[in-house]
């Protein structure tokens, strides 16, 4: 679902195998519970889902491929941004001081 703004904010929303919703949006709103794009494009998704566009979780997209494919992907990615090479780099250290 798109608003009106130059870049529209990217709602995520997912469903567990309980049925329970999770959902997240790029857009600013700080203030507890869910902002009013996750609620319209929620709406929506009740009324006509086919009106919103669904993609599978990343998991199941990566699956597939194979480590030097990752590898190509992600370096890829973080040549494109700055910020993901530093948050790769955080992660890798976290993840070797456990």
């Amino acid at each position: 679902m798109e608003g009106s703004d130059f870049e529209p904010y990217r709602v995520l929303i997912t469903r567990d195998e309980n049925g329970d919703w999770e959902a997240d949006c790029t857009c600013p709103y700080e203030w507890g519970g869910w902002c009013k794009h996750i609620v319209a494009t929620a709406l929506a998704y009740l009324r006509d889902p086919k009106t919103i566009e669904e993609h599978p979780r990343l998991d199941v997209l990566l699956a597939s491929m194979e480590a030097e494919e990752l590898r190509a992907l992600i370096c890829t990615l973080a040549e494109r941004n700055l910020d993901w090479t530093i948050e790769i780099e955080a992660e890798i250290a976290r993840r070797q001081r456990i």
